[in-house]
């Protein structure tokens, strides 16, 4: 384990630590510092809860580690002594205000120019913060609360499902194309429902909000904490890389590069971390763009950052807009873990035990289908990601093959692979340790598989 000493001003006090390289500033604060004013929500940096004032700057410490904050002063953010300024979006005359850059209203106190000093916002600053956050993040926080608010689904057909994901990218199209599979071949009715954010489609089928979901890095802390939820197939293998500048010749280059991730506790910062491990000496700058893997390629292409971690499409992009100048320096595909899981609500599972099945042998007939012909998949895709030329598409998910498994990932949900698997995630600390106390029918329900397979035979 990686440790830095470090030494804030907080509220107008020095604190010396010693801390943890990859624990971020928000998890400090709380935890370390036991100065709880400061809230996380998302961890993705979208929801605004853990926003904090750095030398006068609103900034989501989620996405900074504690480690950058050395030296820095002045962080004001504790529910009685925050000073803190209505961030420059939300003031102007645009209503359309970054809620990123908002800051929490409970008991916060500001200090305005002219203002004679200091006082606690009043019901005519609620309303105005309240007016200029009508956001993207907001938005999506709405279709949550509106989601949840009529509270779990109640006589359901067992010929229907809802399954909860993410925002739909390439690499969901085989999962899409399984699902217009089951709907079409078994009459089954299917609702998909995008939430975004990994943490929310945990949250959701956790209450109820839909029988399947999407399960990324969040779904085994949250079975660490009790969640009732199972894994009952691998949707994929890791599909991201770090690509970087052909200046950029070996690993060791990387040490003090400005590089790219997604967020601090996302699955590719988790493989990127867990990779250093093996590279003493190697510390990149990380910067964090939680807006997705376009946005890092973005950065990358503009030369905002050096290299970048994102998956296999956006590394095709760069390759396109150019050629010659980049190139792939780590590649996470052939790592032995999950990415992400098809997740199911237990008591739904046991009530209909077929219904699960079909699910999981119309998602393997489509990953073997595309596996023999990434055609399958375009022909077959429906209204799905229909802006995308067919044969750019193809391209794309002829790249993405070779991280699904055409026995639905079998091998790292029992046995010495699925060990090596939860390994993975207290490695990089998704999971606390030692890996020994866990496991893996605490996390994966394989029967339903395991059924399917005994039918059609693996691969």
């Amino acid at each position: 384990m990686i440790e830095r000493a470090i030494r804030v001003t907080v509220n107008g006090r020095v604190y010396e630590r010693t801390v943890e390289a990859r624990k971020t500033l928000a998890d400090f604060l709380r935890d370390d510092l036991e100065l709880t004013g400061t809230h996380l929500g998302c961890e993705h940096g979208v929801c605004g809860a853990c926003t904090i004032i750095v030398d006068g700057a609103a900034v989501r410490s989620c996405l900074l580690f504690a480690a950058q904050a050395h030296g820095r002063d002045g962080f004001p953010h504790d529910a009685e002594l925050l000073l803190a300024r209505v961030p420059r979006p939300l003031r102007g005359p645009d209503s359309r205000g970054d809620l990123r850059q908002s800051l929490s209203l409970h008991g916060i106190s500001e200090h305005r120019r002219g203002s004679g000093g200091r006082r606690p916002l009043d019901e005519r600053d609620t309303e105005e913060l309240a007016m200029r956050t009508m956001t993207k993040g907001l938005v999506l926080g709405l279709a949550t609360i509106v989601l949840w608010a009529g509270g779990p689904p109640t006589g359901r057909a067992a010929e229907e499902i809802t399954l909860l994901a993410t925002v739909t990218r390439v690499v969901n199209l085989p999962m899409i194309v399984g699902l217009r599979l089951l709907e079409r071949e078994d009459g089954i009715k299917v609702t998909v429902k995008d939430l975004r954010s990994p943490e929310a489609v945990m949250l959701a089928v956790i209450e109820g909000q839909g029988q399947v979901a999407t399960g990324f890095a969040p779904f085994y802390p949250a079975v660490e904490k009790g969640a009732l939820v199972k894994g009952v197939m691998e949707l994929s293998r890791p599909e991201f890389v770090v690509m970087a500048k052909k200046e950029i010749g070996s690993v060791k280059e990387l040490n003090g590069v400005r590089l790219a991730s997604h967020s601090p506790k996302a699955t590719v910062q988790s493989l990127l971390e867990f990779y250093l491990k093996s590279q003493p000496g190697i510390q990149p700058n990380v910067v964090f763009i939680p807006e997705g893997s376009p946005a890092r390629a973005e950065a990358l292409l503009r030369g905002a950052v050096d290299a970048a971690a994102f998956d296999l499409t956006a590394a095709q992009v760069v390759n396109e807009r150019a050629p010659n100048k980049f190139h792939v320096l780590v590649d996470f595909t052939n790592q032995p873990v999950s990415s992400s899981s098809l997740v199911v609500n237990p008591d739904f599972a046991r009530k209909n035990p077929a219904l699960v099945q079909k699910l999981v042998r119309r998602l393997l007939q489509s990953y073997r289908e595309g596996a023999r012909d990434p055609k399958f998949w375009v022909r077959e895709r429906g209204e799905t990601m229909k802006e995308v030329d067919d044969a750019k598409l193809e391209s794309q998910l002829r790249a993405l093959v070779k991280i699904f498994d055409l026995n639905g990932g079998l091998d790292r949900m029992k046995g010495p692979g699925a060990v090596e698997n939860l390994s993975f995630q207290v490695t990089t600390g998704n999971l606390t340790g030692p890996v020994t106390k866990w496991k893996p029918e605490q996390f994966f329900d394989t029967a339903p598989l395991e059924a399917v397979l005994k039918d059609i035979g693996r691969r």
